[in-house]
C-alpha cells in the first residue's frame, strides 16, 4: 500500500470500501513514497489500487467495476469574497480534475 500523508493517513476508503463489499485484503507493508511503491510493484509485477493521474506510464490501468468505486466528494472552504478569484477557480478546477 502506497500510503500519503494527509489528514486521514490511516484510514483507506477503498479498502473499506471493498470490504464493506465482501473482498478483503490482507496489507503486508506501507511504503511512504509512491515512487519506492511503483518501483517495487514494478519488481513484483504487482496491482495496485491509484488514481489515474498517479498512474506511472508503463503500468496499465484496469477500470475498478462501478459497484467498488468510491464516491468522492469535495468540500473546500475559502472566504466567500474569493470565490470569483482566478486562483480559487484554478484551484478548484485542478482538484476536480486530480480526483476524477
Amino acid at each position: 500500500m502506497i500510503r500519503l500523508r494527509g489528514w486521514n493517513e490511516n484510514v483507506f476508503l477503498q479498502l473499506e470500501t471493498l470490504k464493506q463489499k465482501g473482498i478483503s485484503i490482507n496489507l503486508r507493508s506501507y511504503v511512504d513514497s509512491a515512487s519506492v511503491g511503483f518501483d517495487i510493484l514494478r519488481q513484483n509485477k504487482a496491482a495496485c489500487i491509484t488514481g489515474l493521474k498517479q498512474l506511472p506510464a508503463d503500468f496499465y490501468f484496469i477500470p475498478i467495476p462501478a459497484e467498488y468505486q468510491l464516491e468522492i466528494a469535495m468540500v473546500a472552504c475559502y472566504p466567500q469574497r474569493k470565490r470569483d478569484s482566478p486562483l480559487t477557480q484554478f484551484l478548484t478546477h485542478l482538484i476536480k480534475n486530480i480526483i476524477e
